[in-house]
């Protein structure tokens, strides 16, 4: 029986791992200094030990804290935040209220005011804010509810609540824009040789040169024309705009390598022959022919510039008789060389299908929808603890989601990000590199061990240097500091480490190593 219990015993596994953790500092985390500064050597302090973990705080003498950007020292070290106010960065300060941070500043009303300007008093019909954002509210003389919108120049209306779109939308070109379709559209009137929405595109329709054939170089009738031009990168394109620029129509181009020669009527009078000679690439593009001078030259008949034609002269294009759109005249390359700009209740090809109030029904599942008249667009005002474009999210930024003074921002996807203060950085500003502050490495090269806020390094010495920081020199003639142990000194070492109980090691078997001595598993006594 006693045999069977001992071979039972053999097969049992005895656990007993410890874990060993660290946490940030309760305060000032993560390593005790003001405003998130990072320790160059921490300290620790036992918060708590079992038989299955032990928890180590995080600490830092004042002289090893390290500031990060913003923060300088004060009565404390790094319990300062620079001053990110100087220049008025708010406004006038009558106003408005700088207040700095560590990576910036932040504005508010001074007491008294309210608006997005703080610009209105509280207890006025202006406190409300009934005016758009960026326009500026005035309040009535001697009167409690009448108020003035004073608009930007790119805004209009009672409470400046529409676009001036001619100040958004800018044609080119020498266009002029004007304001369309209730202002909810624009259109530019173009100029005669441009068109297109904003008058970008040539209102004119190219033919290229057309080849006529390879004639012998002529001193009369060739050499001694007037109209010409040299050039060494000649192209039939370049010797086509040359005909293009003169007082008279020509008719044809007349090509003798890098001579360009344009006229009214022909001016070769032999055979057309292609001989080699014709075959001399042109300077500008090899894959077409340009002739050689004084020996033979490539004629062709030029090519034309021709207005587009503009469809838009027909008045029920884009159902614009009706007024649900207005036709724009466009490239031919465009369907049918135009296109429609729609009024904000109509689509489609000829603005010809119907499209209902933004907010009808309302797409916002926990808001409320607001409509945009001008454009019958809609914006959600969602409720308290929903975000997103159709307040389809719940909120997910709380102020322990981004670590160590990092900022939350929830996206459009239902996420969020983080932007984390310098040096911290993954999804929640959770991590460090040691090798990013304090020049742990003084003179070698630094690599860390990333886990969290573990401050975690090993340094590479450069020649000549030692020491955990490589900020001792070595001896002389050393290859290795320090020397190595003797073998004395290495048992001596081993002996010692055999009575201690490590922590981190897990221990399985008929032995239970404990403190002292190895004593079987069920033996009385206590360690």
């Amino acid at each position: 029986m006693l045999l069977s219990i001992f071979i039972f015993l053999l097969k049992i596994p005895y656990s007993n791992h410890q874990t060993v953790s660290y946490v940030a500092a309760s305060v000032n985390p993560p390593h005790g200094c003001p405003n998130f500064g990072l320790c160059t050597s921490v300290t620790t302090t036992l918060i708590s030990s079992t038989n299955v973990s032990t928890v180590y705080e995080y600490g830092c003498a004042p002289d090893n804290c390290w500031c990060i950007d913003g923060t300088t020292n004060g009565t404390l070290p790094c319990d300062t935040i620079e001053d990110q106010c100087s220049g008025d960065p708010c406004g006038n300060p009558t106003n408005f209220l700088c207040t700095s941070k560590i990576d910036g500043h932040e504005c508010s009303c001074q007491p008294g005011f309210t608006g997005s300007n703080c610009d209105s008093e509280v207890g006025t019909v202006c406190a409300s804010a009934p005016c758009r954002s960026g326009a500026t509210c005035q309040v009535s003389d001697n009167s409690t509810t009448g108020y003035t919108c004073k608009c930007t120049d790119k805004q209009f209306g009672d409470n400046c609540e529409f676009d001036k779109i001619c100040a958004i939308a800018k044609c080119w070109n020498g266009g002029n824009c004007s304001s369309i379709l209730d202002d909810s559209n624009y259109y530019c009137t173009c100029p005669d040789d441009w068109q297109g929405r904003k008058c970008e595109v040539a209102n004119t329709i190219k033919v290229a040169p057309v080849f006529d054939g390879c004639y012998k170089y002529d001193y009369v009738t060739i050499g001694a024309l007037q109209t010409k031009y040299s050039d060494n990168q000649m192209t039939s394109a370049k010797c086509n705009n040359f005909a293009q620029t003169q007082s008279k129509t020509m008719n044809y181009l007349t090509i003798c390598g890098q001579w360009c020669m344009v006229s009214e009527s022909p001016i070769a009078n032999d055979t057309s022959n292609m001989n080699n000679d014709c075959k001399t690439p042109c300077g500008g593009n090899s894959s077409e022919y340009c002739g050689k001078l004084n020996q033979r030259c490539i004629v062709y008949e030029a090519g034309t510039v021709e207005m587009d034609p503009n469809p838009c002269t027909n008045t029920s294009l884009c159902n614009a008789d009706i007024g649900n759109g207005v036709c724009v005249n466009w490239a031919d390359t465009v369907t049918d060389g135009y296109a429609c700009a729609c009024g904000p209740f109509w689509t489609g090809r000829e603005c010809d299908t119907p499209v209902p109030p933004a907010c009808d029904p309302s797409p916002c599942i926990n808001g409320t929808c607001v409509t945009n008249q001008q454009y019958n667009k809609y914006t959600c005002d969602c409720d308290p603890g929903f975000f997103g474009t159709e307040c389809q999210y719940s909120d997910v930024c709380t102020a322990s989601t981004c670590l160590y003074g990092g900022t939350c921002e929830e996206t459009n996807n239902g996420g969020y990000k983080c932007d984390c203060l310098d040096p911290y950085f993954g999804n929640n500003c959770e991590e460090i590199n040691r090798c990013d502050y304090g020049d742990p490495c003084v003179n070698g090269k630094c690599t860390t061990t990333v886990n969290g806020i573990t401050p975690d390094f090993t340094c590479d010495c450069d020649d000549g240097w030692t020491g955990v920081n490589c900020d001792t020199t070595m001896p002389s003639g050393a290859t290795h500091w320090p020397p190595a142990p003797s073998e004395a000194e290495t048992k001596e070492k081993r002996s010692l480490l055999a009575n201690k109980r490590d922590i981190k090691m897990t221990y399985s078997g008929f032995f239970v190593l404990r403190m002292g001595k190895k004593k079987k598993v069920g033996e009385k006594g206590s360690a």
